[in-house]
């Protein structure tokens, strides 16, 4: 009987060449899915003619599911806050003319750009002390690598070497990339660096921001925001 049963399962293997062996589930023998189906087949049609779990399927909804409920709960916990901060930066930062749909505001005059710059850093320097939402400036400890600047703004300029007025004068040529320079500079409010009518007369201020190809100024704060149990 037993030699039977050898040669009956040799012979069953025999037909599905390539298939793999045999597997066994309790009393009933199920063959292997063969290539054409397991391609051709879909998840749930597998697991209804082979009786094959769909254990990936299930896996990959898990997944889906738990990433969907870490959205939800930072939405639900954390977002009321980063939009709260978002409109206290935009009250101590930008100008009450700010077009919130187009997200510019424009700078005619000479003036206009020193009072701005002017007009930021005294809000930069403010906002730890006024502002309702727990805010400081970087420390060392805190990721700030320059001691002596870290409740200052940085001011990052990338213009021509030259005089705007030598540069664009009749019979001048057209500027070229080797006449640009970067440079840096920090400013607080007792301080605006070449912007400072303090220290530099209306006419060196005016070369200066004439000849900005680009201008960056930036602030560092470290908020500490609401803590959640």
């Amino acid at each position: 009987t037993a030699g039977v049963e050898s040669e009956q399962l040799l012979a069953c293997v025999a037909m599905s060449p390539g298939q793999g062996s045999l597997r066994s589930i309790g009393r009933r023998s199920v063959r292997p899915i063969p290539t054409r189906d397991r391609v051709l087949l879909s998840t749930w049609e597998k697991w209804t003619r082979y009786g094959r779990f769909p254990f990936k399927l299930v896996l990959h909804l898990a997944l889906v599911c738990l990433t969907t409920w870490q959205v939800v709960r930072f939405n639900w916990r954390d977002a009321p806050y980063v939009r709260a901060a978002t409109r206290n930066f935009y009250y101590y930062f930008f100008p009450a003319e700010y077009d919130f749909e187009s997200r510019n505001f424009y700078l005619y005059t000479i003036t206009d750009v020193v009072n701005s710059i002017a007009r930021t850093t005294t809000q930069y320097e403010a906002i730890v002390s006024t502002s309702v939402d727990l805010l400081s400036h970087p420390s060392p400890d805190r990721g700030c690598q320059m001691p002596e600047h870290c409740a200052e703004g940085m001011l990052e300029v990338v213009r021509y070497s030259v005089s705007p007025r030598e540069l664009f004068e009749p019979g001048n040529e057209a500027p070229h990339n080797e006449g640009i320079v970067s440079e840096t500079y920090f400013v607080k409010p007792d301080s605006l660096g070449p912007l400072d009518f303090r220290t530099h007369t209306y006419e060196e201020v005016s070369d200066f921001v004439q000849s900005v190809v680009n201008l960056r100024l930036t602030y560092n704060l470290v908020a500490h925001g609401p803590k959640h149990t």
